[in-house]
């Protein structure tokens, strides 16, 4: 694993690498609120052990990347340009996009910009970029009344921030296999001790730009 900051328009992207830079690259790009870490470094080093150059990022406002305290003066196109600098940074000419949730938006909306630089899209709990389709099914009810308990919240309260993404994950993690609440704790715990400011987490539901203006649509 290599760690590297990478400039995008004036802010500093911090990203981290698995694999060979000579193998097919797949750039991992994470939903809203959350850091690189939601993508398991086992999850990478085992992409990688098949043959590819895994890079996996922290948006703005998450991880070590930049922080703007109380405010997002950037817009969806920025996250894009985050994405395209990752690969820029790394003089990667294409790469396999995959990404979850607002990842999944973020993936869609590079495509369209710039189309020479994705060699395929994998879309994970997300839907098309743009505005919302009638026809795609609404979000279930109860995860909404969930949601909403992010706009009452004291973002200072770390352990409050904590518990209420650890709810979160088990809202959306299904009824498959059981939900390991341990492991979840680990992993917030960890994200919100390594974030330089865990309240600007909050700045992902200000994001301007008609395909991610709406809070916790793609969360």
């Amino acid at each position: 694993m290599t760690e590297q900051m990478i400039a995008s328009d004036g802010v500093q992207i911090c990203t981290e690498t698995f694999g060979e830079p000579s193998d097919p690259a797949v750039l991992l790009i994470m939903g809203q609120m959350a850091s690189m870490l939601w993508w398991p470094a086992e999850f990478c080093a085992r992409l990688a052990s098949g043959g590819r150059f895994v890079l996996r990022y922290d948006h703005r406002d998450t991880g070590r990347s930049t922080y703007e305290p109380g405010k997002a003066p950037y817009t969806s196109n920025d996250l894009v340009a985050d994405a395209v600098a990752v690969l820029d940074g790394y003089r990667i000419d294409r790469a396999h996009l995959v990404g979850i949730s607002m990842g999944g938006v973020i993936a869609q909306l590079a495509a369209l910009e710039h189309p020479s630089r994705v060699a395929s899209i994998t879309a994970i709990s997300t839907t098309k970029a743009g505005p919302g389709d009638r026809s795609l099914p609404e979000p279930d009810a109860g995860y909404m009344q969930h949601a909403a308990a992010f706009e009452d919240l004291d973002w200072s309260d770390t352990e409050a921030l904590g518990d209420l993404i650890v709810e979160d994950a088990r809202q959306l993690a299904g009824s498959r296999h059981p939900f390991d609440e341990a492991s979840a704790r680990d992993l917030v715990r960890s994200d919100l001790e390594r974030a330089r400011n865990p309240q600007s987490l909050s700045n992902h539901a200000m994001i301007g730009g008609a395909e991610l203006d709406t809070p916790y649509k793609y969360c």
